[in-house]
Parts: structure tokens; C-alpha cells; sequence
């Protein structure tokens, strides 16, 4: 990202990131690259930048200096993917970032599920009918 967001003062040179470019998952997901191609770069730096804020805020990872990344056993590093998806209707551009990690390489021994589960189809219509 480009233009950093000034309220932080971390020192890009400090800090790795390893962000590997995603297949798009369907036609209206594109990659990092592809979005820079198509869309202004402040707004898909906007949409990376919103995301990569959320994950942080949440507790969902946070940022590893060089130093420590050199202690942490590779089996701990998790791959991860980010697409963008333009949530916008008509002409109006509405980019959104997501960040998505690779659950099969979490540790089991601290993760029990690496799944959500997802009712299917028929469960849905049966519970509908019966409503």
C-alpha cells in the first residue's frame, strides 16, 4: 500500500508481509493486481487498507517485525489469499478487500475445527416448510 496511514508509525522496513495473490473465486472476485489494472489506486488501496485495519482491530492477526518472523516455526504460518469484489451497483465503485486464511495449515493441537459448517439445501427448504 502505498500512501500509509499516518495516525500509524510503523516502519514498513521493519515489517513482513506475506500476502500471496488469490485465484479469483468466481468472476466477480478479482486479485490485488487485476483491481489496480481496472480501479484509481487510492480506492483499491482504500478497500485493502479497510480490510487489512478490520482483521487487526479484530484480533484476527497482527503485524510480526523480521526479527520475531525468524523465531516462529514455519508450520505456524498460515497461507493466506486477498481478493477484492466491486460491492458497487450501477456506475458507483464499491470495492471491498478480503483477506482469507488457509485453514488447513492451523495447528490442530490449538484449532479442534478447521470447518463452519453449512446446512444444506433440502435442511433449509424442510425447515421452511414446516414453518
Amino acid at each position: 500500500m502505498e500512501d500509509a496511514d499516518e495516525t500509524e508509525a510503523a516502519d514498513p522496513n521493519e515489517y513482513e508481509v506475506m500476502v500471496t495473490e488469490a485465484v479469483p473465486v468466481d468472476t466477480s472476485c478479482i486479485t490485488i493486481n487485476q483491481a489496480y489494472g481496472l480501479y484509481p489506486v487510492e480506492v483499491v488501496n482504500d478497500a485493502i487498507k479497510k480490510e487489512l485495519n478490520n482483521m487487526i482491530n479484530n484480533g484476527v492477526f497482527g503485524l510480526v517485525s523480521k526479527e520475531e518472523r525468524k523465531r516462529i516455526p514455519y508450520k505456524m504460518i498460515v497461507p493466506s489469499k486477498f481478493f477484492i469484489k466491486d460491492k458497487g451497483q450501477g456506475d458507483r465503485v464499491e470495492l471491498k478487500g478480503r483477506f482469507v486464511g488457509g485453514g488447513h495449515r492451523q495447528d490442530e493441537t490449538i484449532y479442534k475445527k478447521k470447518f463452519s459448517p453449512t446446512a444444506s439445501p433440502s435442511v433449509i427448504f424442510i425447515t421452511l416448510a414446516d414453518a
